[in-house]
C-alpha cells in the first residue's frame, strides 16, 4: 500500500480493505504484533505506521478438489484382481462353457469349474450394476471441470470462510456451497440425455463433503425411480443404487472395509420391491483374506420350499470357487451338506444328465434329473440314511464365468455337475456307501484338509453372523440412504 502524506491534525478515515490471495483481512493495527486495533477516523500527528492483519481463508478450492476427486473412486479397489470379473487368467469363451448334459456322457476333465458361485456373483453383479451410473460421472466430466473452474476464480476473488455460489450454463446448473464445515457441489442438467436403459433423463449430480469427518458422497439422480448414492471414507466404501418404475423397484446395499490387518469384509442387501413391499430378499457377508475369500448369504438357488443358508470358498489368488456348505431346514429337520466341484471327487470319470420333470425336489425327494456316471447305463441312485434324505448325490448347480463375447465382456451363467455329501457320519461313510450302492471303487474328495476345514469352520461361525446381520437392512433403509434430489434453482 503506497504511503498517504496529511497535515498534522488531519483525521484519517479507514481505506479500502486490502486483498490478498488465500487470505481474508482482519483489521488495521497499531503494532506489527497487532495488540491494538486502529479506530478510525484516525487523528495523524505525527509519522505513524499501520500494520494489516491477515489469516488464512478456508481452503475450501482444495476441499472442492478432494470431493471432485471422489468421481475417480470405486469399490473395485478394495477386491483383489483375480476376484474380479476383468481376471483374463480365468476368462472363457462360450464354446468352452456350453454342455448338453442330456444326450452323451461328458467327461469330467471336459468341464469348466471353478467359476463365481451364486453368493460371489450376487456382489460382483451389483458393483457392475452401478457402474451404469459412475458413467454417468464420466459423460458429465466435462461440464464438472468448466463449473470447477469458475468457482475457483471466484473463490480467488472472494477469499471467505463461508461461501454460496451459483453458476448457470445453457446445459445446466451449477451451485457451491460452504457452510459449517460441509462443502456441497451440485450440477443440475436443463438438457436431456438418452442414455441405455433408463432412455430420456435430466441428470443431477449431487456431492457433499464433511471436512470434520473426510466423508465423501455422491448422489446421482436419473429419474424419481433410478438413482444412486456412495459414500467414501478413509478406509471404506458404501453405496446404495436403486433402479426401476413406479410399481416395481430393485434396491440394493453395498458397504466394504479395509481392516487394519489388511483384510476386508463386506456386505450386500438385495430387494426387489412390489409397491414399496420387500420382495426376494437376498443379501451376503464376504470376508477377503490373502488366502481365501468367504461369501456367506441366502442366495441359492435350486432350494424350493427350503430355508437355507450357504457359505462358499475361494482361493484369493486364484479367484477360483472351490466348494462349499449349505444349511438348509425343512420343517423341523436340518441338514448341513457339503458341495464339490465333480472334478475334485476321485472316481467319477463321465457324467451325464437328463432332466425329470416328474421328480420331487429336496433332500428327502428325489433329483430333479436323472444322472448317469461312469458310461452307466443305470440311473445313479445314491444311499439314503434313517430319515430317507439322500446321503450324496450329483445335481446340477449354478457357477458363472466370465469372457470376451462382441468384443464385450460377458458372463456365462452355467448350470454343471456338482457333488453333495451330507456332513458328518454320512461324509465318513461316503467311499464305503459308493461301492455298496454303486460299485464304484475308491470314491473321495480330493480337496486338502486345509480347505475342507475351512469350508466347514466358516459354516460353523460365518452363518450365525449372517443370520444377526441379514435383517440389518431393508428396502425403505436403502431408499432414505440414497435421498432424495435437491433443488438449486436456475
Amino acid at each position: 500500500m503506497e504511503d498517504i502524506k496529511v497535515e498534522a491534525g488531519t483525521s484519517l478515515e479507514k481505506p479500502e480493505d486490502p486483498s490478498k490471495k488465500g487470505h481474508i483481512f482482519v483489521g488495521w493495527y497499531l503494532e506489527a504484533t497487532f495488540k491494538t486495533e486502529v479506530v478510525f477516523p484516525l487523528v495523524i500527528n505525527a509519522d505513524t505506521t499501520i500494520y494489516a492483519n491477515w489469516r488464512e481463508a478456508v481452503d475450501i478450492k482444495g476441499y472442492l478438489a478432494s470431493l471432485i476427486g471422489v468421481m475417480n473412486q470405486d469399490p473395485y479397489s478394495y477386491i483383489p484382481a483375480k476376484m474380479l470379473p476383468t481376471n483374463t487368467a480365468n476368462h472363457v469363451t462360450e464354446d468352452q462353457v456350453t454342455y448338453n448334459f442330456e444326450t452323451d456322457f461328458r467327461a469330467v476333465s471336459d468341464i469348466k469349474y471353478g467359476g463365481f458361485g451364486e453368493q460371489w456373483d450376487m456382489v460382483i453383479q451389483n458393483i457392475r450394476e452401478s457402474e451404469r451410473f459412475y458413467n454417468v460421472l464420466a459423460v458429465a466430466g466435462t461440464a464438472i471441470t468448466a463449473s470447477v473452474i469458475v468457482f475457483n476464480n471466484y473463490l480467488d476473488e472472494h477469499p471467505s470462510d463461508e461461501v454460496s455460489q451459483t453458476e448457470s450454463d445453457t446445459a445446466y446448473t451449477a451451485k457451491l456451497d460452504f457452510h459449517k464445515g460441509i462443502l456441497a457441489y451440485t450440477l443440475q442438467y436443463k438438457t436431456g440425455w438418452n442414455i441405455p436403459f433408463f432412455g430420456e433423463v435430466l441428470p443431477q449430480i449431487d456431492m457433499k463433503y464433511d471436512v470434520l469427518s473426510g466423508e465423501r458422497s455422491v448422489r446421482i439422480q436419473l429419474t424419481e425411480n433410478n438413482a444412486m448414492r456412495y459414500v467414501v471414507k478413509n478406509d471404506s466404501y458404501a453405496f446404495g443404487v436403486e433402479y426401476g418404475v413406479a410399481a416395481v423397484s430393485r434396491k440394493a446395499y453395498f458397504q466394504i472395509d479395509k481392516l487394519e490387518t489388511g483384510d476386508v469384509k463386506g456386505h450386500i442387501y438385495e430387494y426387489v420391491q412390489w409397491k414399496d413391499k420387500d420382495l426376494v430378499p437376498s443379501c451376503a457377508d464376504f470376508y477377503i483374506g490373502e488366502e481365501y475369500t468367504s461369501v456367506v448369504g441366502n442366495k441359492a438357488s435350486g432350494m424350493p420350499g427350503f430355508k437355507g443358508y450357504i457359505n462358499e470358498l475361494y482361493r484369493t489368488n486364484e479367484g477360483k470357487l472351490l466348494g462349499y456348505e449349505i444349511l438348509e431346514t425343512l420343517l423341523a429337520a436340518e441338514y448341513h451338506t457339503l458341495w464339490f466341484n465333480l472334478n475334485d471327487i476321485v472316481g467319477i470319470n463321465n457324467v451325464k444328465a437328463i432332466k425329470n420333470d416328474s421328480s420331487t425336489y429336496g433332500l428327502g425327494g428325489k433329483n430333479p434329473h436323472d444322472i448317469y456316471l461312469n458310461d452307466n447305463a443305470e440311473i445313479f441312485e445314491p444311499a439314503r440314511n434313517t430319515l430317507k434324505s439322500r446321503k450324496y448325490d450329483v445335481e446340477l448347480r449354478k457357477q458363472s464365468f466370465f469372457g470376451d463375447k462382441d468384443d464385450e465382456l460377458t458372463e456365462f451363467q452355467v448350470d454343471i455337475p456338482m457333488m453333495f455329501i451330507q456332513a458328518g457320519n454320512n461324509f465318513n461313510s461316503f467311499s464305503k456307501d459308493m461301492k455298496d450302492k454303486s460299485g464304484i471303487e475308491g470314491a473321495s474328495v480330493n480337496v486338502s484338509g486345509e480347505v475342507l476345514e475351512k469350508i466347514q469352520s466358516d459354516h460353523a461361525t460365518l452363518i450365525d453372523i449372517f443370520m444377526k446381520n441379514k435383517d440389518a437392512v431393508t428396502g425403505d433403509t436403502i431408499e432414505a440412504y440414497i435421498g432424495t434430489a435437491v433443488e438449486i434453482g436456475d
